[in-house]
């Protein structure tokens, strides 16, 4: 499964919101986890837009 989102990345740097696009919200909030939405730390910009494959 393809979950595509907005990474938003909070000044803290430790700190990420996901916006889900789509159908997947209920199935991204409960599977996107810290350790997974760290592969999107290579981005420079506040905001990425990305997917994850689960």
């Amino acid at each position: 499964m393809v979950i595509r989102l907005t990474i938003l990345r909070h000044r803290s740097g430790e700190a990420y919101s996901a916006v889900v696009t789509g159908n997947n919200r209920f199935f991204a909030e409960r599977y996107l986890e810290p350790r997974a939405v760290k592969k999107f730390e290579r981005f420079q910009h506040h905001t990425s837009t990305g997917c994850i494959i689960l």
